[in-house]
């Protein structure tokens, strides 16, 4: 009789898989000592990193080029959410005429 592999071994829970990490060194969140989360780029807050040498070396890298696209995206992503909000054209309680008015 075979025995059946057990898939979730080891990984009982799935937290390691979207365990924030540093986007330098990949260093996870949960290693990091006296600090509870990873610092984010002042300017897009989309990347992580571990310290402040890491942030250093991926601006050097490649982050240079990559931050402000990311922080564009998020203004638009912004500005597009609010467009479709209560009391915008694409507010399905407004009628016909008040959306005009709107427009």
């Amino acid at each position: 009789m075979t025995k059946e592999p057990k898939l979730w071994e080891g990984n009982e829970t799935v937290w390691h898989a979207w365990e924030p990490e540093c986007d330098s060194c990949g260093r996870g969140e949960s290693s990091l000592r006296g600090k509870k989360q990873l610092l984010s780029c002042s300017g897009c807050l989309v990347s992580k990193y571990c310290s402040k040498e890491c942030q250093k070396k991926d601006w050097g890298e490649d982050h240079r080029n990559q931050c402000h696209l990311f922080e564009a995206n998020k203004k638009l992503s912004s500005v597009f959410a609010k467009s479709l909000g209560p009391g915008t054209i694409k507010d399905p309680k407004l009628d016909w005429p008040s959306k005009l008015n709107e427009w």
